[in-house]
């Protein structure tokens, strides 16, 4: 390659690259512009909340920190997670309400396990069981749930594991 051909590759190089830092700019600029506006907008709609936008009082803020403490709690943290305990629970649940258990499995997951129950059952113990699961005042994952009618009460199929806090 000659002299001349470097030269003009060089400044091509180093054209584009300006090209491109201006064009870089322009862009950052109406951005920067754009976020700026939508900031004085947001400033605008928080000054005519009612009370003029004012600060959250210290009693509130407690208030709110306790309700989300509470609520914290209905999840299960890591180490309360085990399959067995779980699975004896349901298990222990479903058989005091009369609930006939005809397969149950455990299945590994990335994010955790989930228990598989199928049960055949009276309409009202199987809709008991779920009110006593439920009035314990944890949370619980339920991905699948599937319900059938039969001619002497319904047959379900449900997968349950414990709801984690994220």
């Amino acid at each position: 390659m000659n002299k001349d051909r470097k030269i003009l590759l060089v400044i091509l190089f180093f054209s584009i690259l300006i090209s491109f830092s201006a064009i870089n700019m322009v862009i950052l600029n109406d951005r920067n512009s754009r976020n700026s506006t939508n900031i004085a907008m947001l400033e605008n709609q928080y000054t005519r909340l009612p009370g003029g936008g004012s600060r959250i009082s210290g009693d509130t803020l407690s208030r709110m920190r306790n309700l989300l403490e509470e609520e914290k709690q209905r999840y299960f943290a890591p180490d309360e997670r085990d399959p067995y305990k779980l699975g004896i629970e349901i298990l222990a649940m479903v058989e005091k309400r009369g609930i006939k258990v005809l397969q149950y499995k455990t299945m590994d997951q990335k994010e955790g396990f989930l228990l598989e129950f199928s049960v055949s059952a009276k309409a009202v113990s199987f809709f008991t069981f779920w009110q006593d699961l439920y009035s314990k005042g944890k949370y619980y994952t339920i991905p699948y749930f599937s319900i059938k009618n039969e001619s002497d009460g319904l047959s379900a199929t449900f997968r349950i594991g414990y709801a984690a806090y994220e």
